[in-house]
């Protein structure tokens, strides 16, 4: 890489974090965000509580929430949170400049490795800035500015895929694919399992190829199991726990056969189709150096690996809810795929003149793109008063701050539980997040019993609150 794209790279990471985190700008700079104490709020909360804790040197996390669950084993090394926790710790900064550092660092790092990432597959061709703007400015289920999930769990990923579509020398390749696959073992369930199937299909399509297996590509996988074995044994140990698969059950690991993704699952076969019926047709009378410029030999494992992932609970009878959380990596390879077949066909234009209007149109999208995501962010209600935490009551945490007390189990009302938590480092009796942590199902039920005595709102509104107790298990059932 030289320095200009190095340096282009640089430049669009930081527009591109400032335009993604637009709202949380507009905040600091004309709203008075930093003069309070609150904090945006969101789905930040639960992800900083998880920070939080572990950034008091417990990394055992069992719970955020509840004083005698905390140095409880939590679900699954979690790597990302205790990274983010420990430089929390070490910084000494509190829980508002620490998200605001999140929101900040974590997402230009994702913004440049990305931009990396898709540089690669385009062998620096300037296409490539194009197809990442896209990509990133994709609408999206879950936005880049969401704390923890996808800040710090995607930056490993992208690295991931750095390697993946480079053209490093093959050892420097095989080490980095392998220890950034072994690494996300301990970040996310939803990339550890997709890159694993992608690897294989990978090298299986590799040595189809060649007609012979090629025993130096094996190796990383002995790397890969060498780094993941502290998490078998993390994941054993937590599996003898009598309440263990009661509480899988809560978060969303199902006992199913049900289809997932079908809609993905139909994209992802009309895509494939097409490639190949284009490449037999249309390919064979394109330019033989044209044809070189996209390697499709990286991008196709991972359609196929996109319908495993999507398609496994068939054999093994389980799945993860949500397979949405799988759809920012699938989306990756079906933008690749058809921009890898528009800049072929851009650059077998015989015409310039016809390539340079393409290009315009496909930059004119691109502005587009990027508009209608600063376009929401003005006009979003996320940093409204109301989704603050923090605000609501300042008195009352004061109150906890100034006096000293802390570490302690606190009986709070729904809307202060946060706030309780978060900022005055206290513990609490019952929060409703606490179903994603392994518990037994009954103790919740038995907190959620004498805590709604006065916190009457989630009893009187039982069928859209019963997730606060039961997570995913009425589900698991239906499904079943």
């Amino acid at each position: 890489m030289d320095r200009g794209h190095l340096s282009i790279i640089l430049l669009l990471s930081l527009f591109f974090t400032v335009v993604i985190n637009l709202d949380l700008t507009r905040a600091i700079f004309f709203d008075r965000y930093l003069e309070t104490p609150q904090v945006a709020g969101g789905a930040a909360d639960y992800y900083l509580s998880l920070i939080n804790e572990s950034s008091k040197g417990n990394w055992s996390l069992g719970s955020p929430y509840i004083l005698e669950w905390r140095y409880q084993p939590y679900l699954y090394p979690a790597l990302n949170i205790n990274a983010a926790g420990l430089i929390k710790q070490l910084s000494g900064l509190d829980i508002k400049i620490y998200s605001l550092l999140m929101d900040y660092g974590a997402v230009f790092a994702i913004m440049a490795s990305l931009l990396t990432a898709f540089l690669f597959i385009f062998k620096f061709n300037n296409f490539g800035y194009l197809v990442a703007i896209f990509y990133i400015f994709f609408p999206r289920m879950i936005g880049w500015n969401r704390t923890l999930s996808p800040e710090i769990n995607f930056i490993p990923l992208a690295l991931f895929f750095i390697f993946y579509f480079s053209d490093f020398k093959f050892w420097k390749r095989e080490l980095g694919l392998a220890a950034l696959a072994g690494i996300l073992f301990y970040v996310y369930p939803y990339y550890w399992t997709f890159v694993l199937v992608l690897l294989a299909i990978s090298d299986l399509l590799f040595f189809w190829k060649r007609k012979k297996i090629l025993w130096k590509f094996l190796y990383k996988y002995l790397i890969i199991a060498g780094i993941a074995s502290w998490y078998a044994a993390h994941l054993w140990q937590i599996n003898q726990l009598p309440y263990y698969h009661e509480s899988m059950a809560r978060i969303g690991a199902l006992y199913s056969r049900w289809p997932a993704g079908l809609y993905t699952q139909a994209v992802l076969l009309i895509s494939l189709i097409s490639f190949f019926l284009l490449r037999k047709r249309f390919f064979s009378k394109i330019n033989a150096d044209v044809k070189e410029l996209i390697d499709f030999d990286k991008i196709i494992p991972g359609l196929i690996a996109a319908l495993a992932v999507l398609n496994q609970q068939l054999i093994t009878g389980m799945q993860l809810e949500f397979n949405s959380h799988y759809l920012p990596v699938i989306l990756i390879f079906l933008i690749l795929l058809w921009s890898g077949m528009i800049y072929i066909f851009i650059e077998d234009i015989r015409v310039n003149v016809y390539k340079k209007y393409f290009m315009i149109a496909l930059c004119v999208l691109a502005v587009g793109l990027i508009g209608n995501r600063a376009l929401f962010a003005v006009n979003s209600t996320a940093m409204a008063e109301g989704n603050y935490f923090g605000g609501k009551a300042p008195s009352v945490t004061e109150w906890f701050i100034q006096n000293h007390i802390r570490d302690k189990v606190i009986y709070a009302p729904v809307e202060l539980g946060d706030d309780i938590n978060l900022l005055t480092n206290n513990y609490l009796y019952f929060h409703g997040s606490q179903e994603l942590q392994l518990m037994p199902t009954t103790e919740l039920i038995d907190r959620f019993t004498y805590f709604d005595i006065t916190n009457s709102e989630i009893t009187e509104n039982l069928q859209d609150q019963q997730v606060v107790i039961f997570g995913q298990t009425f589900k698991a059932a239906w499904q079943k």
